[in-house]
């Protein structure tokens, strides 16, 4: 999840790095989500004819909003967050 609440614009090179870090990612499995200040965002990516929906980027009007809903997912899926193994536990390096 970024938080795009410091971003007050994005030039057409800092949306093919947004958009070329949400195909690596969408490769590996995980969903991008872009959270606050999306409306600025959005107009940006219509006027180039892109849009949220059509790049599959999960969007969210703030960044708490954005953690609750996860949360909220993970509850539902009944997902336990990992946990970090204490280096002992590492086994041979």
């Amino acid at each position: 999840m970024l938080d795009m609440l410091p971003v007050t614009r994005i030039d057409i090179t800092g949306l093919t790095v947004l958009f070329e870090l949400n195909r690596s990612l969408r490769a590996l499995g995980i969903q991008l989500a872009l959270a606050g200040r999306i409306e600025n965002l959005s107009e940006q990516m219509q006027r180039r004819g892109i849009s949220f929906e059509s790049e599959q980027i999960t969007v969210y009007p703030t960044l708490n909003t954005a953690v609750r809903e996860y949360r909220l997912t993970q509850i539902a899926q009944d997902v336990k967050p990992a946990r970090a193994r204490p280096a002992s536990d590492a086994g041979p390096a």
